[in-house]
């Protein structure tokens, strides 16, 4: 072997050796948990690699809590309508944190919205006197209801007009047909447009109370002077608990599949096993077994149903876990005529899991998943990140360390395990998503027509172009 060629095949074991260790460092970085007198949790720690800070309030209120509103995009909506500027303020919140070198975000999604802020650690305070007054003190008016609700009609229109999501949204109505999960985090369009300022408003009182809240800091600063800072800015009074009650998903008792057909030339198709929530142990097993089946050219589906037997363009495997259930899913693009085929080599693959793995394909997913891990813990917000998500699901901020303890531990057997005991075809979910038989021809093509065309060069080369004139 050449040199050139021992240093290459060192280098990723190299860098998982360093990075495993300065992980080490970061993980061990103590975390501090304080509750304060309304019941907002507060929950620190110090890094002091950089002069930098994250701030993030994670607020239990997801498509999952909507309750009444089920289905109408309550959450969403109101992350919206918290960014719209107040009305006489001479500056703007997200205006006076760009001023101060930072920036401000959020998201929500089906069990909380987070608003997530980053800026240097000598403004922290400032920061966090921001971020209470971006959430805490929000003001809605029926004009801004409106103005927001427009917006967020698009981004349904731009959801339904993209394939992917198109395909994850009729997976996830099949999967889970009575259950909150089924329901889009955008909200289904027709309870969007009938939403009132007054529903928004009771939502954003109900939930938007400190005690169900917690706030995640991580950064250069000391722990117990933000305890103190967050005591003297967030002086809101307690509410009443919220209803969150999230039911267990159901398991079919036999074989469930939707289908639907779009303006493309390929065909989508999603094949979906139910698994556990995120606190079964049996999760760690089978983030490894997804990353078997279907992470990087070296997994099995990949290898054996891409490149092999040349069924499908692309392919890939995720393991979901979330408080009440999860997803195992294969996700593959393939010629129509090909779906077929390709749905049973996909099984196939699969049911080859159910006799076991070799010990040096399972120590690459171990390193693989760990990489991943240690990657996210870079940085400040990635570290708040992974804290608060551990938080909000376990209620424990070990979480991320123990998560490396848990996949360093999974043998050969437990794949095995939870490969029969969960890939299961008298189970499976499928979604396909499949171009219309005869698309009707354009009277006027245009540049921003939305349909996906698919040309072969001379030379073989596939060309796929799908045009988005949306925004």
């Amino acid at each position: 072997m050449k040199s050139g060629m021992i240093l290459a095949a060192l280098v990723p074991i190299f860098f998982f050796t360093v990075a495993a260790g300065w992980a080490e460092t970061v993980i061990d970085l103590p975390v501090s948990r304080r509750v304060l007198d309304n019941g907002l949790e507060v929950i620190a720690r110090s890094d002091r690699r950089a002069p930098v800070a994250a701030l993030q309030l994670w607020v239990r209120a997801g498509s999952v809590h909507e309750r009444e509103g089920m289905g109408a995009g309550i959450s969403h909506f109101v992350e919206h309508l918290v960014f719209r500027d107040r009305p006489g303020e001479e500056e703007s919140v997200t205006g006076r944190i760009q001023r101060l070198g930072g920036e401000v975000n959020a998201y929500t999604s089906v069990d909380r919205t987070v608003y997530h802020l980053k800026l240097p650690a000598r403004h922290w305070e400032e920061g966090l006197r921001s971020l209470h007054r971006l959430v805490m003190e929000a003001e809605f008016t029926g004009e801004d209801v409106e103005l927001e609700r427009e917006v967020i009609l698009r981004e349904i229109n731009m959801d339904r007009d993209d394939p992917g999501r198109r395909l994850s949204r009729l997976l996830w109505s099949a999967a889970f047909p009575e259950h909150p999960y089924r329901h889009p985090v955008l909200g289904h369009r027709e309870l969007v447009s009938a939403l009132t300022l007054d529903e928004l408003e009771d939502y954003y009182r109900r939930r938007y109370v400190p005690n169900n809240i917690f706030l995640v800091a991580v950064g250069d600063f000391e722990p117990e002077e933000l305890f103190a800072a967050a005591a003297g800015i967030f002086t809101d009074p307690r509410g009443p608990y919220p209803d969150s009650f999230v039911p267990k998903t159901e398991l079919p008792v036999a074989p469930r599949k939707a289908s639907d057909r779009m303006d493309v030339s390929l065909a989508r198709t999603a094949l979906a096993f139910h698994g556990p929530g995120i606190g079964h142990p049996d999760v760690f097993a089978l983030d490894l077994l997804a990353i078997m089946a279907g992470a990087g050219r070296s997994s099995r589906l990949r290898r054996r149903v891409q490149e092999e037997a040349g069924l499908v363009y692309s392919i890939g495997a995720h393991s979901t876990a979330l408080a009440a259930g999860g997803l195992f899913q294969v996700w593959a693009t393939a010629e129509p005529e090909n779906l077929s085929p390709a749905r049973s080599a996909i099984l196939e693959v699969l049911e080859g899991f159910k006799d076991g793995v070799a010990e040096v394909e399972l120590a690459k997913a171990r390193r693989q998943a760990s990489a991943a891990h240690i990657r996210s813990l870079a940085t400040v917000e990635g570290q708040a990140r992974r804290l608060g998500h551990g938080y909000l699901l376990t209620g424990t901020t070990g979480y991320a360390v123990r998560y490396l303890e848990e996949i360093a531990a999974v043998d050969a057997e437990d794949i095995r395990r939870v490969a029969r005991k969960y890939l299961r075809p008298d189970r499976m979910v499928e979604a396909v998503l499949k171009p219309h038989p005869e698309p009707a021809p354009a009277a006027d093509p245009a540049p921003a027509d939305p349909r996906e065309f698919k040309r072969v060069l001379d030379n073989g080369l596939t060309v796929i172009v799908r045009p988005d004139s949306t925004l």
